[in-house]
């Protein structure tokens, strides 16, 4: 095929593809193929170990260990360092519920949408996830893709170029969270821009091992993750906000 052949394609593709996510369905048809891919192959809940980097302006690193604890849909919870310090943060029925040395200290609405997109997607109504991206103010209509690291990917949210829209990226193929942008609260005209990497396969569904945020092109945080367990036994009292039960933080 001589050059002109070549760039008639790729037009045809560009416009081919720019027509199939025409529309408000666009958005909805990225969530309705997660959906489909795994609704019968992912785990209800999960919990493991997580190794917590916050870098300072100057780079300097200070290491945390975190363990996390998900029930899919919608309820998560943190304990930040060994559980009996009461330092706990619980999200549950869209509330984040903050805790210090076993006293509540805050209790916020939250959609998380990296439990959203990373977790919540694969068991739940596409209708109920796609109102609550709406109610995050994600415009769904704008679809496209690009390529990121190396893979395909869907961006959504977003037209292409714009990095300040709040928008997801999704592996086209494997139908999985890739990347996040989204605005940082109080502080106006700011992105985190959130990468999930490192996926792990599990016996139903994967796990980002790690995930990195950046701000302003710079590492701010990194979460590592070790311990993977799926398809445990949760005690639903650790994501009751009233109780603060006390699960045991090592494995």
């Amino acid at each position: 095929m001589n050059l002109l052949g070549r760039c008639f394609l790729s037009v045809v593709c560009l416009a081919f593809v720019g027509a199939a996510f025409a529309g408000d369905e666009g958005g909805a048809s990225v969530i309705k193929q997660m959906h489909a891919k795994y609704q019968n192959d992912w785990f209800a809940t999960t919990q493991f170990a997580q190794k917590t980097t916050h870098y300072d302006a100057d780079g300097k690193a200070h290491v945390s260990q975190w363990y996390e604890r998900i029930q899919v849909p919608g309820k998560l919870r943190i304990d930040i360092g060994p559980a009996e310090d009461g330092n706990a943060m619980i999200l549950a029925d869209g509330q984040m519920h903050t805790f210090k040395q076993g006293k509540q200290v805050a209790s916020d609405r939250l959609v998380s949408l990296a439990m959203l997109l990373g977790f919540d997607v694969y068991r739940q109504s596409p209708d109920v996830t796609l109102a609550l991206l709406k109610q995050e103010g994600i415009d769904t209509a704008k679809v496209h893709e690009e390529s990121w690291q190396g893979r395909p990917v869907y961006v959504v949210g977003a037209d292409r170029g714009d990095l300040n829209a709040h928008q997801f990226w999704i592996d086209r193929e494997r139908l999985l969270l890739a990347r996040i942008i989204q605005p940082v609260k109080d502080k106006p005209g700011e992105s985190a821009d959130i990468r999930f990497l490192d996926y792990r396969a599990q016996p139903h569904g994967l796990i980002a091992a790690r995930i990195d945020v950046y701000q302003k092109n710079l590492l701010v945080m990194a979460e590592e993750y070790s311990d993977i367990e799926t398809d445990v036994p949760l005690d639903a009292a650790w994501f009751d906000p009233t109780k603060l039960s006390t699960p045991a933080s090592g494995k």
